[in-house]
Parts: C-alpha cells; sequence; structure tokens
C-alpha cells in the first residue's frame, strides 16, 4: 500500500444488531450516541463510502438521539424499511455529525446489519476492493 493511503477501518456493530459477524468488534460505548448530533445513512456494502454505483448513498436521519432507548427503536424500525436505492435495506450506520480524525473512527461509527443479510453463495470479498483513504 502506498505510503500516503490508509485502509478503510473496520465499523464496530451497534450491540443490538441483528447481525454481528463472527470476530467482528462491538462498539463499547453506545451511549456516545446519544445527546448529540449524528447522521443516519443506508449501510451497503464497500467501506461506508457514500458513493454505490454512481449514487450517493441516502441519509435516513439526522438527529440527537434523546436517549438509548430511542435509539434502540428507530434502529429497529429501520430495519423493516426498504433502500432508497430499491430492495431490502442491509442495514444501517450511525456517524456523530461532526469531523474527526481518522484514528477516531471506531468510536464514532457503528452499524447495524439485518437479520441474513447476505444473499448470495459466493463470499463477498472475491469483487470487494478496498477505499483508500488519505492520512490527515
Amino acid at each position: 500500500m502506498p505510503p500516503n493511503r490508509l485502509k478503510y477501518p473496520r465499523t464496530p456493530y451497534w450491540p443490538d444488531s441483528p447481525t454481528i459477524g463472527r470476530g467482528d468488534t462491538v462498539h463499547p460505548d453506545p451511549e456516545r450516541f446519544v445527546g448529540r448530533p449524528v447522521v443516519v445513512t443506508e449501510k451497503l456494502d464497500g467501506s461506508n463510502v457514500l458513493i454505490h454505483r454512481g449514487k450517493v448513498v441516502p441519509v435516513v436521519f439526522r438527529v440527537a438521539f434523546a436517549s438509548l432507548t430511542e435509539m434502540r427503536e428507530f434502529i429497529r424500525g429501520e430495519h423493516a424499511r426498504q433502500s432508497a436505492l430499491g430492495g431490502e435495506r442491509e442495514g444501517i450506520v450511525v456517524r456523530i455529525a461532526g469531523g474527526f480524525a481518522s484514528a477516531e473512527f471506531a468510536r464514532n461509527v457503528c452499524k447495524s446489519v439485518r437479520q441474513d443479510h447476505v444473499q448470495t453463495d459466493r463470499h463477498w470479498t472475491r469483487n470487494w476492493r478496498p477505499c483508500a483513504l488519505r492520512r490527515e
């Protein structure tokens, strides 16, 4: 990898995510997303890059959740919705609305993935290529 590039970091799972990958991490502090502005987007494979097949990934909501219970109910409800890009929604990504250093990614972003979201018989890594990030 060139010296000015970083590997896109792994996104920790929301603790109540219907699916949590084996060996994946769970966000240790979900309260971090309560009482401050957050942005919720649809989750799509491809390192949460916000562009998928030439379309910008839909922002689902900009909000400051009043409680962890409110956030849990919102996330649960979003799993039942269809994707704005068509078909079933894979999941959602929640991130702190303000900017943050790449080293702080895992503290400021989490994902929740619907049950049985992988629908292919081929593993997604066969076609997946990482997104390159520049160092700050």
